[in-house]
């Protein structure tokens, strides 16, 4: 997710967190002004380099825009900025082997959750009885 903020023109990147993923996850740059690459690196990023369909070298880092929340396209249509249509992310078979590897690990039926308060209270005064013998006979002087 890219966040433009309008205030003071600050940008954020921030990636979603996958459980396991076993790498650094979250915040990929830090909110704050970004410069341009060069040769424009006299200025700074502002509205209208932000649109589906654009891309945006930050830190020599590619990201292109594929969508935008209502908010925001409501905001650049105010602006008269003609927003591009939304394409979709690309596929990762990875995260797909793993989505489906978390799926199957799942168990056919959900164990219940026993609550321990109420089974104490339901079997209280229930004795199990058994009835037996000792048998000792082995030793000497032993009973039985």
């Amino acid at each position: 997710k890219v966040y433009f903020y309008l205030e003071d023109d600050s940008i954020q990147v921030i990636e979603p967190r996958f459980k396991n993923a076993g790498v650094p996850q979250g915040t990929i740059i830090r909110r704050h002004r970004i410069c341009k690459p060069p040769p424009n690196d006299d200025d700074f990023y502002t509205v209208e380099d932000f649109n589906v369909g654009n891309e945006l070298n930050l830190y020599s880092k590619v990201f292109n825009i594929t969508d935008c929340d209502e908010f925001t396209q409501n905001f650049l249509k105010k602006l008269g900025v003609r927003v591009g249509k939304p394409s979709s992310d690309p596929s990762d078979p990875y995260m797909g082997y793993r989505k489906a590897m978390d799926e199957s690990m799942q168990p056919l039926r959900p164990y219940e959750k026993y609550d321990t308060l109420k089974q104490f209270l339901d079997h209280d005064r229930h004795v199990l009885r058994f009835f037996c013998y000792w048998d000792d006979s082995d030793n000497m002087f032993g009973d039985q």
